[in-house]
């Protein structure tokens, strides 16, 4: 699941994460990809979903915070 989710990765970069990140793509690729264990397969896929954005998130407000503090002259 995670593989498949973050393979544009390799041509978008941290782009990728707006693609495939959504619940509905996770219920596809769950249902697709495991049959015979959709529930835990959309389970893992929401919680990749949820760390990549908390992920995105964190690097943003920490940039945010080394640029602030580069402005004080």
């Amino acid at each position: 699941m995670h593989a498949t989710k973050d393979f544009p990765a390799k041509w978008l970069g941290p782009r990728h994460r707006s693609i495939l990140h959504d619940p509905v793509s996770d219920l596809l690729l769950a249902m697709t990809l495991y049959p015979s264990d959709p529930l835990g397969a959309f389970a893992s896929g929401f919680a990749h979903d949820l760390i990549d954005a908390a992920s995105t998130k964190s690097k943003r407000m920490t940039n945010a915070k080394r640029h602030k503090k580069g402005d004080r002259r």
